[in-house]
């Protein structure tokens, strides 16, 4: 099939900055100083150093701020002032956790830490009871053992599958429990507790809770004001770069009220009045002291190692520089290729596929006889224990350092039956459910998946303008069969579900998905609707998600994304328009079954292609909850095509041409907007210029001219190049012409480039050379970094690409109605449906947005479909942006987030 604005739809705006192409580098920065991986702040020689979860390499500006320190110790007098503070020290390890400094102490270590909550609360003296785990620090064990050898009652709660469970500890509740305590990311295995629902069912019943969180500070978000936890300690030397020796405890300042005081340090006095010295005051005691009402108050002793306090003086700078949240996601690209390819060589791996955390551990039984030697002659440090291995990445290190330690592991040799739990984990498959798609497109569906429980996906944290979130990321699929029962090809979702909803049924859902055909949902993912936003490969946080207003949910349709073709063909069964609507809509049924949401109010997003499928299936979803509909730059109206006889397209396509000249200063503008131009060139457009257009060849030569010299003057042409083409620019032609030696995008008219002497590929309409579009000579964009993201973030486990956009699919699609009809193939539209499900749903809304720079979907053309379709102007909100096909750009991400928060939650 030819490739035409038609059946290309220029692929939905994905453009070379939103989407790399195949081939490109996958890794980038914002900045060279803060770029991932930073090999250049540490010195780890020849040695590749996978083991930053025992101790953490000394950073290079760390050694010079202790250099400095001890420099001045000697008394050199060329040494530099010592720039640390100690109570600053403490307030950037609490901005670290989102405490307040009040809350938080130094101490030696993570263990004295614990010890000293434990003396406060007047255990095991009081007898109470204490619940803890299997998978909480080992070296904490024997402690709380001894707990109970001295009286009070100890609760150990069993790992189940690598994983402490949440009904387990509710389970060991009783009225007299006094204490929580656990490790918030697991020494042992990476295993991470939903710190915030363990605080939530620990309050209920009046019991505290202690987290040691030395594997998590530093490397995965910590929030101890939204999780709500009592008591936190680490050590600095293994994830905040510091060294033995000094660490933090955090108690909150209603935790504190509960402490007995049974520390008395001088460091933590607030007053101290002695009466024996000379020239002292005279009084009734030795001395007079009070200790602060704070943290410091609580648990300081003496004074603490200034080495370490100067290193983390840097070491807590050069964190909050890079964000844990950067950091987090880096080291999950490097977890994630261990998790997919050890169990590849043979090896058990007991780290459950969800986990954040930087830790990857294998069950290996005689792991230390078995590796330990072949390690160490391969310069490579890791953990090894008696029966286990641990791998835990950091800052400096590479994809290139995991293959060097994959290569060097080799296959597992045969083993005996694996170890009991909680070390011995079973296989953790990809989340998978089928249901039947009819290809004789039914038109209504039975419940699908009664009781099935969803996947549960990775935990995140997320810090918004309005605070942090916690959410779950899931990647799921579902398998299309065809009338038969056999298999054909799958459709996949990525969905972002927020955590600590009290009535999630009343939660909205948004639904989304691009459209091409044959383009992923990746733009609207990464680039308005999800937690993490990506330009050039990388990766940050999106403080627009609508996460805050909904949960999302992504829709990549068959021959997309993850997406795969069971039976030879089955895919292309679904390349059709109905089909594919069929297929998207039993999407969506089958999500909100399996995630018991029928209740939910649902909005559905359609962009570009997406909105004429999502037109198309909306007759059919009169049975759901759907609270709206959402438009973004859609096509419409097939017919709308540039064609013999038919002027529509260019009386539609002039107004955004004025755009257009607008932007490359190719008219005078006169100090007005776009707007203003746009709305100058549309009134032109539906009056002089449509009724010269329709009279055809009976239009006066006179008028001919007026009109041609009108237009030019609107559009930056020459009156002769518009008289040339009888009044009638093809837009093709009108991109070549408009800025001399440039060729201007189409889905971002802004945009420009050379212009090429002949089609990048050979026999490819020119439609597909779009600058904007960033094709290249390929007709397939392959996401690699999106697929390393999804990887991390949701524990998707497979190993084929991400198919962000693809022609070929494009190529095949049948455009062509179900019936032979001459009617229903030469004038398709799909505002007949969606007329009829606003008129069955009167409480539904409407929403269009589009770009005034859009040349693919032109405003005024998707505006008159709808203004024509029988709807009701009063339930329908029309908005342009002074943005392109993909509104949502940089400039206008925020203001597209907040006008679709609105139009949600109104």
């Amino acid at each position: 099939m030819k490739l035409t604005r038609r059946n290309l739809l220029t692929a939905i705006g994905l453009s070379a900055a939103g989407l790399p192409l195949a081939g490109r580098a996958e890794e980038g920065s914002t900045s060279a100083a803060l770029s991932l991986p930073d090999r250049a702040s540490f010195l780890t020689g020849k040695l590749c150093y996978l083991d930053s979860g025992s101790q953490h390499p000394l950073s290079k500006g760390g050694r010079q701020a202790v250099d400095g320190y001890l420099a001045h110790r000697m008394l050199d007098p060329d040494a530099p002032a010592t720039q640390f503070d100690e109570d600053k020290v403490r307030a950037k390890f609490a901005r670290l956790i989102n405490a307040d400094p009040d809350e938080v102490a130094f101490v030696t270590s993570t263990t004295a830490g614990e010890q000293m909550v434990l003396r406060g609360l007047n255990l095991p003296a009081s007898r109470a009871h204490i619940i803890s785990d299997e998978l909480h620090f080992f070296g904490s064990l024997p402690l709380y053992e001894e707990m109970a050898r001295q009286g009070a009652s100890v609760s150990w709660i069993k790992a189940v599958d690598g994983r402490i469970r949440l009904d387990d500890i509710r389970r060991a509740l009783r009225k007299d429990t006094r204490l929580i305590a656990l490790s918030l990311v697991s020494t042992i295995n990476g295993f991470e507790h939903d710190l915030k629902a363990v605080c939530d069912l620990a309050h209920a019943n009046g019991t505290l809770v202690y987290a040691d969180i030395v594997h998590a500070a530093g490397c995965v978000p910590v929030d101890v004001k939204a999780s709500g936890v009592d008591f936190a300690a680490c050590a600095s030397y293994k994830w905040l770069m510091g060294e033995f020796g000094l660490g933090f405890i955090y108690a909150s300042k209603a935790a504190q009220a509960q402490l007995k005081r049974t520390e008395y340090g001088y460091y933590g006095m607030s007053a101290f009045d002695s009466h024996i010295y000379p020239f002292d005051k005279p009084g009734a005691r030795v001395v007079d002291y009070a200790y602060a009402d704070n943290a410091t108050g609580h648990f300081a002793h003496g004074t603490m190692a200034h080495p370490v306090m100067a290193q983390l003086d840097y070491s807590l700078d050069y964190i909050d520089k890079l964000g844990v949240a950067r950091i987090q996601a880096h080291a999950r690209t490097l977890t994630a290729q261990l998790k997919e390819e050890l169990p590849r060589l043979g090896y058990t791996v007991i780290t459950p596929p969800e986990s954040g955390a930087p830790i990857v551990t294998c069950a290996l039984q005689d792991a230390r006889t078995k590796l330990a030697a072949r390690l160490k002659a391969a310069g490579i440090r890791i953990t090894v224990s008696q029966n286990r291995f641990r791998v835990t990445p950091s800052v400096f290190n590479t994809h290139a350092d995991i293959e060097y330690l994959l290569s060097t592991l080799g296959r597992a040799a045969a083993r005996p039956n694996p170890p009991r739990s909680p070390d011995h984990m079973p296989s953790f498959p990809r989340a998978l459910r089928t249901t039947a798609l009819l290809l004789a497109l039914a038109t209504c569906y039975p419940p699908l998946h009664a009781g099935e429980a969803p996947a549960e996906g990775v935990r995140h944290t997320l810090q918004l303008p309005g605070g942090a979130i916690s959410y779950r990321a899931i990647w799921s699929e579902l398998v299309l069969k065809d009338s038969a029962g056999a298999e054909q090809a799958t459709i996949s979702t990525i969905s972002y579900l927020r955590e600590g909803v009290t009535a999630p049924e009343q939660r909205p859902v948004i639904f989304a998905f691009n459209g091409g055909p044959g383009a992923s949902s990746s733009m609207l993912h990464t680039g308005l609707l999800g937690p993490q936003l990506s330009a050039k490969g990388v990766f940050r946080d999106n403080p627009d998600t609508l996460l805050d207003a909904a949960d999302v949910v992504l829709i990549d349709p068959v021959g997309t994304g993850f997406n795969r073709e069971i039976k030879p063909g089955g895919a292309k069964s679904f390349w059709t328009v109905e089909a594919d609507a069929k297929a998207a809509e039993a999407a969506i049924r089958d999500w909100l079954n399996v995630h018991q949401r029928t209740a939910s109010p649902i909005y559905i997003i359609g962009e570009s292609y997406g909105g004429y499928r999502l037109a198309t299936m909306s007759s059919s979803l009169k049975d759901l909850n759907v609270g709206g509909l959402i438009m973004i730059s859609p096509l419409l109206d097939i017919s709308a095509t540039a064609g013999l006889g038919n002027d529509l397209p260019f009386i539609f396509e002039l107004p955004t041409m004025a755009a257009t000249a607008f932007a490359h200063g190719k008219i005078k503008t006169k100090g007005r907007t776009v707007h203003q131009v746009f709305e100058e060139a549309r009134a032109f457009a539906q009056s002089d210029y449509a009724s010269a257009l329709q009279q055809g060849s009976e239009l006066s030569a006179t008028e001919r001219d007026r009109i041609a010299r009108r237009m030019a003057a609107l559009i930056g042409l020459t009156p002769e190049v518009v008289a040339g083409f009888n009044l009638r620019v093809p837009s093709q032609e009108f991109l070549e012409q408009l800025v001399p030696g440039k060729i201007v995008g189409r889905i971002d008219t802004r945009v420009t480039a050379p212009k090429p002497e002949k089609a990048l590929v050979e026999g490819r309409s020119k439609a597909a050379d779009d600058p904007a579009l960033g094709m290249g000579k390929s007709n397939v964009i392959k996401n690699a970094p999106l697929r390393d993201y999804l990887k991390q973030a949701t524990g998707w486990q497979g190993d084929q690409d991400y198919i962000g956009l693809t022609l070929e699919l494009n190529f095949a699609w049948d455009w062509r109605a179900p019936t032979a009809k001459y009617e229903d193939n030469a004038a398709r539209q799909a505002t007949p449906s969606l007329a009829e499900f606003m008129k069955a749903k009167p409480q539904a809304k409407l929403m269009l947005i589009n770009g005034y720079y859009d040349l693919a979907t032109p405003v005024l053309e998707q505006r008159y479909s709808l203004l024509h379709s029988g709807i009701e102007r009063s339930r329908m909100e029309l908005v342009t942006f002074d943005s392109a096909h993909a509104v949502y750009d940089d400039a206008n991400r925020a203001t597209a987030a907040a006008t679709l928060r609105r139009f949600i939650t109104r």
